[in-house]
């Protein structure tokens, strides 16, 4: 009877058999004709920062070719993504293999932890398993630091270990009356991709009738902004960036 949540593949002359007791599989297949194939596969969500572990005992009784030898998989983030595999040997061994999953994974976009075992289309011979039994934990986000910081004529900067920097400085504008008027702040240290930007205008009076802005998009180097005052006087604003440094 076939394992309930686990997946059969059978090309060709590939063959599956289950033992009386459901305990354990026999899986055989040979490379006389390409394609030809027998293995199982089981499914898990690609949950972020998980830790799949699979426990099973194996043993190969027939390797055909001497060489390509079946085999169990792991793959991430799809079917034929080897992230972790385990030659077997010609004896019953327990085998313990684990995989966390990356923090970026995205199961939603269809990101998911394949285990498949039994005689590939690149192997020869005949395997049995035992079945396998599958656990799950959660790791611990890894911990973010600062990597480096400092300052340069008034303005900052933050580099973290995640790839994160955050830039913080002011730029005057000295405006022409009624007008939109630009100025260019060049940040202190450049980001790998144009950040988001924003933008403040310290003055609250009446007579700043548009506060800072962006005037175009930013840059990996440098942004600019803009404000309209209804007088000439030179106005302060505070930029912050938030992008990255990797």
């Amino acid at each position: 009877m076939a394992w309930v949540g686990f997946n059969e593949s059978v090309v060709g002359d590939g063959a599956v058999t289950y033992f009386a007791n459901n305990t354990a599989v026999r899986l055989k297949s040979t490379l006389t004709t390409s394609g030809n194939r027998a293995f199982l596969a089981y499914e898990v969500r690609a949950t972020p920062g998980i830790t799949v572990e699979v426990t099973f005992s194996a043993r190969i009784t027939e390797n055909a070719d001497g060489g390509n030898a079946p085999r169990f998989i792991i793959d991430w983030p799809s079917g034929q993504s080897p992230v972790t595999s385990t030659a077997l040997s010609g004896e019953w061994q327990e085998y313990r293999l684990s995989y966390t999953v990356p923090f970026t994974s995205n199961p939603d976009g269809g990101d998911f932890v394949r285990c498949a075992f039994g005689v590939f289309t690149s192997n020869s011979g005949e395997v049995e398993f035992t079945r396998p039994l599958f656990s799950t934990k959660f790791s611990e986000a890894p911990s973010v630091r600062i990597v480096e910081s400092g300052s340069s004529g008034g303005d900052s900067w933050v580099r973290f270990s995640d790839g994160t920097q955050i830039v913080r400085g002011k730029v005057t504008i000295s405006p022409v009356a009624n007008e939109a008027t630009d100025a260019i702040f060049t940040y202190p240290v450049p980001f790998s991709s144009p950040p988001i930007v924003v933008a403040t205008t310290e003055a609250k009076s009446a007579v700043v009738t548009r506060p800072a802005m962006l005037s175009s998009t930013p840059t990996t180097t440098q942004c600019v902004i803009n404000i309209i005052r209804t007088n000439t006087t030179s106005t302060t604003n505070h930029v912050t960036a938030h992008g990255f440094w990797l």
